[in-house]
């Protein structure tokens, strides 16, 4: 008996049985916990985009609690934005760039895209100077909405399909 132990305890290394087998298990759970396999990818649009969101309420929002002026410069051929605050002379206040399959196609803030940036310009009030929209699209091509309206200055986001 004691040389029986003795010979389970000196054993060392799996055999290839049991290695199939581990491979095989741990491949099958794999397959059930990641289904899609561009679900990063879309989760990281997803943040990219509420964080765009994000940044058009607080600049609102920024306006109204220090009483002057925020804007949000889009410029759309490189796809990132710039967020200004306005004392006496215009400040960067943040750069953000959209790096994850969004993209910028259309506005019409300030005209169009061709001749210059977009702008949406937040008065102390929290008012935008203009109301608009801005079409952004994802890697599917899917279609966003974003809009700020007139009087309010609130963010309003659709998402093509949802």
């Amino acid at each position: 008996m004691n040389k029986l132990i003795l010979l389970l305890k000196n054993k060392k290394g799996m055999t290839l049985i049991e290695i199939v087998l581990s491979i095989t298990i741990l491949s099958i759970l794999l397959l059930i916990v990641v289904p899609e396999s561009n679900i990063i990818l879309k989760f990281k649009e997803r943040k990219e985009l509420l964080e765009f969101k994000t940044d058009l309420n607080c600049a609102r929002n920024k306006a109204i609690c220090d009483g002057m002026r925020y804007s949000i410069k889009l410029f759309p051929r490189n796809n990132f934005y710039y967020i200004y605050k306005y004392e006496r002379f215009p400040e960067v206040v943040a750069k953000k760039e959209f790096k994850n399959g969004i993209r910028i196609e259309n506005t019409n803030f300030n005209g169009s895209l061709n001749s210059k940036p977009a702008e949406i310009m937040f008065t102390s009030t929290g008012a935008p100077s203009k109301g608009g929209r801005i079409i952004i699209r994802n890697k599917k091509n899917e279609k966003i909405l974003i809009t700020v309206e007139p009087a309010t200055g609130k963010v309003n986001l659709y998402i093509d399909g949802e």
